[in-house]
């Protein structure tokens, strides 16, 4: 989903997922929605729960890590500049359910 100069998403995680380290031009905020993980953020991890959250400047390694998590992790990205390949995916998704 996006708005003008935004995108967000939200991405269910769980346990044993392998999240890779990767980077991206965007600044990024991760808002833990449930569950519980480590959020690291150029090597350092900040443990999360609901209602943490984290800012990722742009092009600065980054991963979640999900354990002794009861429930999968439910977390809200907010992307800024917007990410039109977010935007692509999100309108083929909608038009799938046509």
């Amino acid at each position: 989903m996006e708005a003008k100069g935004l995108s967000c998403s939200i991405n269910r995680i769980e346990e044993g997922h392998e999240t890779k380290p990767h980077t991206h031009p965007y600044e990024q905020i991760a808002i833990i929605l449930q569950g519980t993980c480590d959020y690291y953020v150029d090597g350092i991890p900040v443990r999360m729960k609901p209602g943490s959250w984290v800012v990722v400047p742009p092009d600065v390694e980054h991963y979640i890590h999900v354990f002794n998590s009861i429930e999968p992790v439910l977390n809200l990205d907010i992307f800024v500049p917007n990410r039109p390949e977010y935007t692509e995916t999100f309108k083929k998704f909608l038009d799938s359910r046509k």
